[in-house]
């Protein structure tokens, strides 16, 4: 998900007051953050969870969010950041927080991320899971196996695809590279389109509707293609370029 401007708020953490500035990926859509949930989260099994997930910043604000929804979505993103380990190399916060979007992931600074997570839409993972059919049967989403468990988890996998190209951006600039995080972005793109192209053409070149928004949102809506079932060619070109791209 992406953002019109930085959001700059006081957050309390266990520890200390502190200022971030979070700065959503994706930087053509006209997201923005209205209220962040700043309370540490009450839920022992639900904190258990997410410290198990990687989320060793923290986790804030998601008891607006239902016990058994919450943990759906961190069984789904404990499977991919066992596969990726983006959360762990890139130190992430996730929130509670409003907004126009569903969900949500950006830069803090310093090299940390944050997860956002919107309880308007979030709070009833079957809910969302009806919604996300809709936006597949539209095309407005890629496609999944159809599975409730694939509608339910495809927001936060989603958004993991986002935590997943930022942790790739920030090995690169550590590593000495020298460029932007949009043309690491669609530099990304234009790969995983020419792996499509040579290997894959038979199964369908074809990009959702939000995916063509922006290079960020394409490389978020191939991760979700490639890892929800039934993967068109940009989700099995994803596949390959996260092959040849390891994080860990």
């Amino acid at each position: 998900m992406a953002k019109s401007k930085v959001y700059m708020r006081k957050y309390r953490d266990k520890i200390k007051h502190i200022n971030e500035n979070i700065s959503l990926f994706g930087k053509d859509t006209k997201a923005h953050i209205t209220h962040i949930y700043d309370t540490p989260d009450s839920r022992d099994d639900v904190i258990d969870m997410a410290l198990y997930t990687g989320f060793v910043e923290g986790s804030f604000g998601t008891d607006v969010i239902g016990t058994q929804s919450m943990s759906a979505y961190m069984l789904q993103l404990q499977k991919l950041e066992k596969e990726y380990g983006a959360i762990h190399a890139v130190p992430t916060k996730v929130y509670a927080a409003t907004g126009n979007f569903s969900a949500a992931a950006g830069s803090v600074g310093n090299g940390n991320a944050a997860l956002l997570l919107n309880p308007r839409y979030m709070s009833n993972a079957a809910t969302l899971a009806r919604n996300q059919r809709k936006a597949e049967a539209s095309f407005q989403s890629m496609p999944t196996n159809g599975r409730l468990t694939s509608y339910a988890g495809y927001t936060v996998a989603h958004e993991y695809g986002h935590l997943v190209q930022n942790a790739m951006y920030e090995r690169a600039i550590s590593s000495g590279a020298s460029i932007s995080a949009d043309a690491f972005s669609a530099r990304a793109r234009r790969e995983i389109v020419s792996i499509a192209r040579k290997r894959y053409s038979s199964n369908g070149i074809a990009m959702s509707t939000y995916g063509r928004s922006n290079s960020y949102e394409f490389f978020a809506e191939a991760f979700a293609n490639a890892h929800l079932g039934s993967p068109n060619a940009i989700g099995l070109a994803m596949r390959d370029y996260l092959r040849d791209n390891k994080l860990k």
